[in-house]
């Protein structure tokens, strides 16, 4: 989740080249490829109203160093992250770590107890917020908790809306009230798009829950 309203972010080319330098294959292969899939979109393959048909940058580094030097970046920069201490999660964000590197985006990692992670990345203390959610699978869940205005970390109504994306309001709340299923699809459709484009989060990857079971 990308804070777009604090720089260097406020500048879509420096969001625009963060997207493009992570490399979502390599992320799959480090986790494992039996348990781990490319994120394709900001709602997860399988929900509802899911669509890869969003403009999702591709990963190409040597264009990412191209608009960092156009946004006034040509030797890079570095970023403040607060992060979690929890292994799963800390090792992820710092293959990320390496990835953004490569492009000239040198990452900051302020690695805090998984409570303080919760209680910072609410105050607005972290540009970037590395998230990971399980919700019902349904695309309104995650584009209303993270991506509706009303879910605006620091907000009376705030829920995890780390990015302070509102462009897409309309289609979420529009689609939520909609009885046509074709309707509601294509406004979940368009919600994903307006905030692929406008880079207000970059997908990862997606964790397959494993279980062991017995006959008994």
């Amino acid at each position: 989740n990308i804070n777009i309203t604090q720089p260097p972010f406020n500048d879509i080319r420096v969001r625009q080249a963060l997207a493009m330098a992570v490399n979502r294959a390599e992320l799959v292969r480090w986790r494992g490829q039996d348990t781990n899939r490319e994120g394709q979109s900001l709602v997860p393959r399988g929900y509802l109203g899911f669509t890869a048909d969003n403009g999702l940058l591709p990963h190409d580094l040597s264009r990412a160093r191209a608009l960092l030097a156009e946004a006034g970046y040509p030797n890079g920069l570095t970023v403040r992250v607060v992060h979690t201490q929890l292994p799963e999660m800390l090792a992820s964000m710092q293959v990320v770590q390496q990835q953004l590197r490569r492009a000239g985006i040198t990452l900051d990692l302020q690695v805090v107890e998984h409570a303080t992670f919760h209680q910072q990345i609410r105050q607005n203390l972290s540009p970037l917020v590395y998230y990971a959610a399980a919700r019902f699978p349904i695309a309104d869940i995650y584009l209303t908790q993270f991506f509706h205005s009303r879910s605006i970390v620091g907000t009376p109504t705030a829920v995890a809306n780390f990015s302070h994306c509102g462009m897409a309001d309309a289609e979420i709340d529009a689609a939520r009230v909609s009885t046509d299923r074709a309707e509601q699809l294509r406004l979940w459709a368009t919600a994903q798009r307006k905030l692929v484009e406008n880079v207000c989060g970059v997908p990862l990857v997606e964790a397959l829950l494993v279980f062991a079971r017995r006959d008994n």
